[in-house]
């Protein structure tokens, strides 16, 4: 059985994988899942995988969505160093991974590797990686594009702070743990991005 339950899709069982749940994976959540942004809602027919390296952040989350079977937390297998997306291969609607690449001194080029890889192995064809910058970001947006097209994905959408699309494109995204809207004339935000890419 897959994620929530499903059975795993099987080559030319393209049908019966239509009938199944959209899955969206948000990757290193930390304190701020995307499940609590309060532009962002579940979609009918969609499933919310939320995976971490925390434990604790982990069970407490779950505890607290124990009633609602879409929304589900996982624990990333492994340390900090090695490890696995506890997701099997092609079954991702969308994989988002928010302010993880810009937390100073937390990834390095080993990590970025691994999560990218385990990323887009999890994605379906078709499926999205996104990707959102609005802390301090160690990568640049043409950095990040030129590893996204290294594996294969296509550039959907890549945008900055100043471009006319962000403030619809990152909506539901909004800063959901003050309440305030990401502001492009905030003095250290020059180098925000949120990049789309499609497998």
């Amino acid at each position: 059985m897959g994620i929530g339950g499903q059975p795993k899709p099987t080559k030319g069982s393209q049908e019966n994988h239509e009938k199944l749940k959209k899955l969206f994976v948000d990757v290193g959540f930390g304190d701020y899942p995307v499940v609590t942004c309060r532009n962002w809602q579940l979609r009918e027919n969609e499933i919310y995988l939320g995976l971490d390296l925390d434990a604790e952040n982990v069970d407490r989350l779950s505890k607290k969505y124990k009633e609602n079977p879409d929304i589900q937390f996982k624990k990333v297998e492994g340390d900090q160093d090695e490890f696995h997306f506890p997701v099997p291969s092609g079954i991702a609607n969308e994989v988002h991974i928010a302010n993880v690449f810009g937390i100073p001194g937390a990834v390095d080029s080993h990590n970025l590797q691994l999560i990218l890889e385990e990323s887009i192995r999890i994605l379906r064809i078709g499926g999205t990686l996104s990707i959102l910058e609005s802390l301090t970001p160690n990568y640049s947006k043409d950095a990040f594009e030129d590893m996204l097209k290294g594996y294969g994905l296509k550039i959907i959408l890549s945008i900055s702070p100043y471009s006319s699309e962000w403030q619809s494109s990152i909506a539901e995204y909004q800063d959901y743990a003050s309440g305030r809207d990401w502001d492009p004339k905030r003095g250290w935000n020059d180098s925000y991005y949120l990049i789309k890419a499609e497998k």
